[in-house]
């Protein structure tokens, strides 16, 4: 096979990942998506207008990455009719040696919900820090900027389905005419590195509640920047906010209650998010 039609099989994966990876009505988009920081998180996107997007195998939940691993090891490892043992076997070894290698994953991660105990918890200083609110309009636009919108799949039995779709897809492609060994460990290698948009997309079902969606770079981009996360040195690149509109509101977490609010707002304004200096509490009765 020329290297021509083998990058054109290749160039037919990734096309079909990307097919499939759009799980949200195009017409009824949500209009908001919310970012929870910390105080210190949120003047720092506010004053620098950039939002930064971190190396996910560097964040803190180390279950980011290994329950997609885990999933797709055991469909792999349970018997499909549709796709051969050696298929599937070729292709586990190929996701094990080259997923995130050819692939790096940088994330900005937000919610549909604006007032959620969890995310105030984990990523909104245990109640004490801020959700910005961000135009859906906004974050979609940032796709010419080598960014995608993608909806995080919950659901266990959609994730396997996937998964089977694109070991059908490639076993398909292979069938239609016949592959040296070297031709087809480049397919199923090119294919193993396609998958990683959908590993991304897929969360243990135990956190559905967080109705979660992550900007994700869809280009090979290598990390500019760096910060310090408690023990881990975090990789991260930055995505400058030049609509003075992409914020168009504040929501202070729980602790906040009957707080002066005028910092918040004057630093809003003096940086130009005029819509963003619209502020609400959280309505979680959280006191200390």
């Amino acid at each position: 096979m020329s290297i021509g039609r083998q990058e054109r099989a290749l160039s037919e994966i990734s096309a079909f990942v990307d097919q499939q990876s759009q799980f949200w009505d195009a017409a009824k988009p949500p209009r908001a998506l919310f970012h929870y920081t910390s105080p210190g998180g949120l003047i720092g996107i506010v004053t620098t207008k950039v939002i930064w997007a971190s190396d996910m195998l560097s964040l803190n939940d180390a279950s980011e990455a290994a329950y997609p691993s885990r999933l797709i090891g055991e469909v792999l490892d349970a018997n499909h009719p549709n796709v051969s043992e050696e298929h599937r076997q070729r292709f586990k070894t190929q996701l094990t040696d080259y997923t995130f290698r050819l692939f790096s994953p940088f994330v900005v991660c937000f919610s549909e919900e604006d007032d959620l105990l969890s995310q105030w918890r984990a990523y909104g200083n245990g109640g004490e820090g801020f959700a910005l609110e961000l135009t859906f309009a906004w974050l979609s636009s940032l796709e010419s900027g080598g960014f995608r919108l993608r909806k995080v799949i919950y659901e266990r039995a959609q994730q396997e389905d996937l998964i089977l779709m694109l070991l059908q897809q490639v076993s398909s492609l292979l069938g239609d005419q016949t592959f040296s060994e070297g031709e087809q460990a480049q397919i199923w290698q090119g294919a193993a590195a396609s998958l990683a948009p959908w590993v991304i997309m897929f969360k243990d079902p135990a956190f559905s509640e967080e109705r979660e969606w992550r900007l994700v770079n869809t280009n090979l981009m290598r990390a500019t920047h760096f910060r310090r996360s408690g023990h881990r040195i975090v990789p991260y690149l930055e995505i400058a906010i030049k609509d003075a509109e992409a914020i168009t509101g504040v929501i202070r977490g729980p602790y906040f209650a009957g707080a002066d609010e005028r910092g918040v707002y004057y630093m809003m304004v003096s940086n130009g998010f005029v819509l963003g200096a619209t502020i609400r509490d959280s309505r979680i009765p959280l006191r200390k």
